[in-house]
């Protein structure tokens, strides 16, 4: 579970962070 989805996770996580930046106003 490492070679499987390498960019795909940077991606997701990107976006992930962007969300939670989002959702949570800090």
């Amino acid at each position: 579970m490492g070679k499987i989805s390498s960019l795909p996770t940077q991606l997701f996580k990107c976006c992930f962070c962007d969300f939670l930046k989002m959702v949570t106003p800090t």
